[in-house]
């Protein structure tokens, strides 16, 4: 697995864009589940 670093500012467009595209998928009527599960795994390393 690689890692990254980000700052703050980096890993709230990232939460940005993957709400984003969550919005459109339900939208769409299209499963979002995996996008969902990112979605937590970034919003959690920004809560700690």
């Amino acid at each position: 697995m690689k890692k990254i670093k980000l700052d703050n500012y980096e890993l709230k467009l990232i939460i940005y864009s993957l709400n984003e595209l969550r919005n459109n998928l339900v939208a769409e009527n299209k499963d979002f589940e995996i996008v969902d599960e990112v979605l937590m795994k970034y919003i959690n390393v920004l809560n700690k």
